[in-house]
């Protein structure tokens, strides 16, 4: 304390607090404890802002300057100023690669080997981000940088995925001073239902005209702009993960109209087209060749006319939000330049996967349908016009992902090329030379955080907080950005997802299908010419057993170093559903209103299970509207009144089943009843309807519901997305409601319902 500052005493004094501290002060010591200012770090001068814009199942050739048609002059922009990458390479599904993007580290030792919704027990697979593998906000936050996080996050446990979740796997807690942002695979669009504004949840206001890329820019716009007035000497972490294109995709209707008829040649033409371009462009090689085409994609020539309008317009749905990306790219750049920081910021954008083929070789308006029966194509085509809107849940066809993620084999989930290889364009004026030159290096995803570190000219931390740091298992390629061709620095990198594997040397490289429901030794490994034949066009495993032993080899010392093994050999549906068919937890949920929605992994989970929800109703408290929701019209239930019918509905677009009474609901009912008993899960079964304890209506069905919505359970409204089509907004309940019991049958499956489910699913989840 310098002479000229009051004292503490002196300080109270002058405030008119003097008698109170002369009190609390009684029987104390005189000397007064030393106060020590707080401890500040510097980043070092000269230190660069950092932006990580992540898109998400962007396939390899969508954007313009990776030979797409797509119009996308501002990330083509990036390419001309600043380093395109065209040997990038990820993990093949989101959350393992934003784990290994944040930390540095392989995804199975970030504790991330599949995706934050499953949890199987070992280190290299609990879906939650590991406690020492420490982010990239923790490494810049710490050394002096302002960090914000903006989007996805998809790296905590599903478990603490709850409306008191414990969240030390949250943003907030793993670094980040700000964080606007969604935990989930993915969110709607046009009507969100899961955000978070830092540890709390946030019910988005959604009007007519708002849209989630425009929302996130906003927000990511937003933040920069109080950076720069409050702490304009500081520089500043941003990390904005963008929900888009992962489905649903859907579209602002005037981005849609600019790509009609856009897409009317089909898959085929188009992948031919964009791999001419990519020679064009210097992205792929001038004698490279299309894989054949995926024996599950049919050609384009073979479909009805019907077939190819429907999904030409998945297409065009597509194409309208990944441009509607671009465009807030621009907005993000400008609003860089009118701070003054464009020249001192490194902007890295990525995708964490290839293109999706999670809605088949069909595609769909909805992808939640599945667990519904599916749709035909004559119901598809009856909601032609509503695909990419705010009442679709569209995905594209497997033709189109095939066609994202020219010119390589396969998709997101797979560790062939169209799984793995991703767009990385990076910009910055400063600090990277050669600007407009494609890079060739071998880069992966675990390699951009120590690049930034040695951009930035700050060590990785050793440890934060009394808990050590697993050491960065990635290699910085900064070198690229002072020479365009430097060496490469990654020589091998090992691949798994789902049971599929790969490897990767400077000379060659092995990839394995998985045979699920077959022993590990059932699975063939392919062999390629790494250097001659980038794109895994011609299986030499054959000719070169030796070298297959070889690689093979490796790729199992590599699965012990990092927290591989054991190797998770259950199909998609079989990890996704686990907690469903296998039985256990919590059988009762008491919940009296008001209360906010519940998260989507906290909510009864009532698909898949036998359960009741009793709506207890305050006395002479009649009205009309939504006693309890579950999910969306994509997949949900609705109990409401309307008209003063009472009215059961369950809802995936475009299957619908309902109990509608045919008399008005008595003014004087007390407690409304709806039970679901299933005879045979999860789709066998009937529904009931009861009023004080009188049955007033039941449906048997053939074809129950099945999976997780995108949204949670409600009482007395229905926000976010509606189930049912007959209302719109929220619908609150106009009377009241005193408590909700909810009661569900956790027992296991038993083996014959498993087979049945299997048999339902089994093609879907061995894609």
């Amino acid at each position: 304390m310098s002479p000229k500052s009051p004292s503490r005493r002196n300080l109270i004094s002058a405030i008119g607090l003097g008698g109170v501290a002369a009190g609390l002060g009684a029987g104390r010591a005189k000397a007064e404890p030393t106060i020590s200012p707080p401890t500040s770090t510097q980043a070092p001068v000269g230190a660069p802002n950092i932006i990580v814009l992540l898109m998400d199942d962007l396939g390899y050739s969508d954007l313009g300057c990776y030979g797409g048609e797509l119009l996308t002059p501002h990330y083509d922009s990036l390419a001309r100023t600043g380093g395109q990458y065209t040997n990038f390479h990820t993990t093949a599904v989101c959350s393992s690669t934003r784990a290994a993007l944040l930390t540095g580290l392989n995804h199975h030792s970030a504790g991330m080997g599949y995706l934050a919704d499953v949890d199987n027990g070992t280190p290299g697979y609990r879906g939650d981000l590991a406690h020492d593998a420490l982010t990239m906000a923790e490494h810049f936050g710490a050394q002096g940088w302002a960090t914000y996080h903006v989007g996805k996050w998809h790296l905590n446990s599903f478990k603490t995925d709850t409306n008191l979740g414990d969240p030390v796997n949250w943003p907030l807690q793993r670094g980040f001073e700000r964080a606007y942002w969604f935990h989930g695979y993915s969110s709607d669009y046009f009507r969100p239902a899961e955000f978070r504004e830092g540890n709390s949840s946030l019910e988005i206001e959604a009007g007519e005209d708002y849209y989630i890329s425009d929302d996130l820019t906003d927000r990511a716009i937003s933040d920069l702009r109080r950076h720069h007035a409050m702490t304009p000497d500081k520089p500043f972490f941003l990390y904005l993960a963008h929900a888009a294109p992962h489905t649903p995709i859907q579209a602002r209707s005037e981005d849609l109209a600019r790509v009609g008829g856009r897409y009317d040649m089909g898959w085929d033409a188009l992948r031919a087209d964009r791999l001419e371009r990519q020679k064009v462009l210097g992205v792929a090689p001038v004698d490279a060749v299309l894989p054949e085409r995926d024996l599950q994609v049919p050609a384009w020539n073979t479909l009805s006319a019907d077939e190819q309008k429907l999904h030409a317009r998945y297409m065009e749905v597509y194409a309208a939000v990944v441009e509607r990306l671009d465009w807030n790219m621009g907005r993000l750049l400008s609003a860089l330049e009118e701070l003054g920081v464009g020249d001192d910021t490194i902007i890295v954008v990525m995708s964490d996967n290839g293109g999706s083929p999670d809605a088949g070789p069909t595609g769909t308006p909805n992808l939640l349908s599945a667990g519904a029966g599916g749709a035909t194509l004559q119901q598809n085509l009856a909601m032609f016009d509503e695909i990419g809107g705010r009442d679709s849940c569209p995905g594209y066809s497997l033709g189109w992902a095939m066609a994202s993620c020219t010119p390589f084999r396969m998709y997101k989930h797979h560790t062939f090329g169209g799984g793995v290889s991703d767009p990385l364009l990076i910009r910055w004026p400063k600090g990277l030379e050669e600007q407009g030159k494609v890079r060739r290096q071998y880069v992966h995803v675990i390699d951009i955080l120590p690049t930034l570190l040695e951009a930035a000219k700050v060590e990785p931390l050793a440890h934060l907080a009394g808990q050590a740091a697993k050491p960065i298992e990635g290699l910085s390629f900064a070198a690229s950005f002072a020479t365009a061709n430097a060496p490469t620095v990654r020589r091998e990198q090992y691949f798994e997802m789902e049971g599929k594997r790969a490897y990767h040397t400077d000379d060659w490289e092995v990839v394995s299908s998985r045979n699920y429901g077959q022993p590990l030794e059932v699975d063939r490994w392919q062999l390629f010419d790494a250097r001659r034949d980038y794109n895994q066009t011609k299986d030499l495993s054959a000719q070169h057993p030796d070298k297959v032993r070889e690689l093979e080899a490796l790729w199992w010392a590599a699965a012990r170093r990092y927290q591989v093994l054991p190797l998770d050999l259950r199909t998609t549906a079989e990890r996704y559903f686990a907690g469903v068919v296998g039985g256990g937890g919590r059988q009762r949920w008491e919940i009296v209103p008001p209360m906010e929605r519940f998260m989507v992994q906290a909510s009864p989970p009532l698909f898949g299970h036998t359960y009741s929800v009793e709506v207890h109703l305050a006395p002479r408290s009649w009205g009309e509207g939504v006693l309890f929701s579950y999910g969306s019209m994509f997949l949900g239930c609705a109990l409401y009144v309307k008209d003063g019918k009472l009215i059961y509905e369950a809802q995936a677009r475009p299957n619908r089943y309902a109990i509608e009474t045919t008399a008005p609901l008595s003014r004087n009912a007390r407690v409304i009843r709806l039970e679901t008993t299933l005879s045979q899960r999860p789709f066998l079964g009937t529904s009931r309807l009861m009023v004080d304890g009188e049955v007033v209506g039941d449906l048997p069905q053939r074809q129950m519901f099945f999976g997780r919505p995108y949204q949670g359970f409600e009482v007395g409204r229905n926000g976010g997305v509606p189930v049912s089509l007959s209302y719109r907004d929220a619908f609150p309940y106009s009377g009241k409601i005193e408590k909700v019991i909810v009661d569900i049958d956790t027992s296991a499956y038993t083996q014959e319902e498993l087979d049945a489910m299997a048999r339902r699913f089994g093609a879907a989840s061995r894609a």
